[in-house]
């Protein structure tokens, strides 16, 4: 059972219920955040790292579970996926 409507939970709520952080490393993220040596002098964590945490954000934000009852309700499982998931050494 599901708390709120599929319309108003977002993937972004799923995945930092099921995962935590989407950020990519804990200086930038937005919710967990731990500070670093570096943090105000890194040029990679402004420059990279806060633009792929705020695309992944986005992203996600951009669909609910409504969103994906659509593709169930049309017989997408989301199974081929599966075989097309990135592994370390591909």
């Amino acid at each position: 059972a599901l708390a709120s409507e599929p319309s108003s939970i977002t993937l972004r709520d799923v995945m930092r219920a099921i995962d935590g952080p989407v950020a990519p490393l804990s200086c930038v993220s937005l919710n967990w955040h731990e500070s670093c040596e570096l943090e105000d002098s890194c040029h990679a964590r402004g420059a990279v790292w806060q633009k792929v945490r705020d695309a992944v954000l986005s992203a996600l934000e951009d669909v609910t579970v409504a969103d994906l009852v659509q593709d169930r309700n049309q017989g997408n499982t989301y199974a081929p996926c599966l075989s097309h998931l990135l592994r370390a050494g591909a």
